[in-house]
């Protein structure tokens, strides 16, 4: 229950990831970018269990997810170029 109480604490306080730029994920490490890519998902899930999907910060959480997935992508594509776009 405690999670829930804290996403209504940051879209009181306005905080607002969404935007017309990325976030730059470049420095963030392979390890942290898998995890925060994976614990984005997991608390979309429980947010959408507890019908909290209509808060602001949900859109700006899918936001994230949506980029730290694009960042993972491109990293392996990198390093992997016989698995491009896989």
């Amino acid at each position: 229950m405690e999670a829930p109480k804290r996403l209504v604490q940051f879209s009181a306080q306005g905080l607002n990831i969404e935007s017309e730029q990325n976030m730059n994920l470049d420095t963030v490490s392979d390890k942290h970018l898998h995890e925060l890519e994976q614990l984005t998902q997991e608390l979309l899930q429980v947010m959408r269990r507890a019908k909290l999907l209509d808060e602001p910060i949900a859109k700006s959480l899918r936001l994230l997810n949506a980029q730290a997935e694009q960042a993972r992508c491109k990293r392996f594509d990198e390093v992997n170029p016989e698995f491009q776009g896989y």
